[in-house]
């Protein structure tokens, strides 16, 4: 290797060993996690909670509504139609949106 090639790499490698330094140096921060954040998907199950209860409040007991809509005391729909987590099932007894890329 000829002096001014083994100099560059030697500066080569003396810069990368001082920015290994620098990373090791900076403090971690750790990566927001992806996805809806807890708090908010916790605020929306309290608000629906609370407008399932007004619907019940509003509701007669034994409603016809209710009924109609396969919502029973629970408000799960495991009546006819509706699957364990109160979803409408297709003709195909599946639950859920349906459609060309989703069923």
């Amino acid at each position: 290797m000829s002096d001014s090639l083994a100099e560059a790499a030697a500066r080569l490698e003396a810069a990368v060993e001082r920015l290994a330094r620098a990373a090791a140096s900076m403090p971690r921060v750790a990566p927001a996690p992806a996805g809806v954040p807890v708090e908010e998907v916790e605020a929306l199950s309290a608000r629906l909670e609370a407008t399932i209860a007004r619907l019940r409040a509003a509701l007669p007991e034994g409603s016809q509504v209710l009924a109609e809509e396969g919502l029973g005391e629970d408000g799960m729909g495991e009546e006819a139609g509706f699957d364990e987590a109160g979803l409408p099932e297709d003709e195909g007894g599946r639950s859920g949106p349906a459609g060309p890329n989703l069923g």
